[in-house]
């Protein structure tokens, strides 16, 4: 127990500068992230099958504001680029082989988005990374785009899910960027990203 916590004492800084790095690309600039370990009383150790410490992750994200526990701060989109960072940190040692990232997009848009998409490209080189998004820049980071759709029949919903083709693709991304009416401007546009992407 005492070498655990000693290794986890040494991991834990240098865990926490890479997270912090990682959340301030994703447009969280001001953000400070941090492993805190809650210590028992000297000579009050309790011992579990995960040793003796108690460690807990921090976070704060606007100037001026003190270190807080993550789980009882962050929003839903701040969530999702913390697990974002933290996956893109751990990816090469992690041993979950699917991610689900459910609105990743929440309270982003633009470049923001366009970085949190490339950080999905990068986590997906080493695990299945399923994403639920509205925003055109994220989804055309992706590999395969599923169209998914609510439609009422009778008295039931009914949901299906939809493997675009190529094709199919770029109408959907161009209806994300243009709205209702499909233009040939915001067909070009879909392509143009798409295309960006695969550089």
């Amino acid at each position: 127990a005492g070498r655990l916590s000693r290794r986890r004492h040494e991991v834990a800084q240098l865990l926490g500068e890479a997270i912090e790095q990682e959340i301030r690309t994703l447009r969280m600039e001001n953000a400070r992230f941090a492993v805190m370990f809650h210590e028992p009383p000297r000579g009050e150790a309790v011992y579990t099958e995960k040793g003796t410490d108690n460690p807990e992750f921090y976070l704060s994200t606007n100037v001026g504001e003190e270190l807080k526990p993550l789980k009882g701060i962050a929003s839903g989109g701040e969530l999702s680029r913390i697990m974002l960072a933290l996956k893109k940190v751990l990816a090469r040692t992690g041993s979950v082989g699917t991610i689900v990232f459910d609105e990743v997009d929440s309270g982003i848009g633009g470049a923001t988005a366009e970085i949190v998409g490339q950080k999905l490209r990068e986590v997906s080189r080493h695990h299945q990374v399923l994403c639920i998004t509205h925003l055109p820049q994220i989804v055309c980071c992706g590999t395969r785009h599923y169209r998914v759709a609510k439609r009422v029949a009778g008295e039931r919903t009914n949901t299906s899910v939809t493997l675009l083709t190529e094709e199919e693709r770029v109408e959907e991304i161009a209806r994300m960027l243009g709205g209702v009416e499909l233009t040939e401007t915001a067909r070009e546009h879909a392509r143009e990203m798409l295309a960006g992407v695969r550089g």
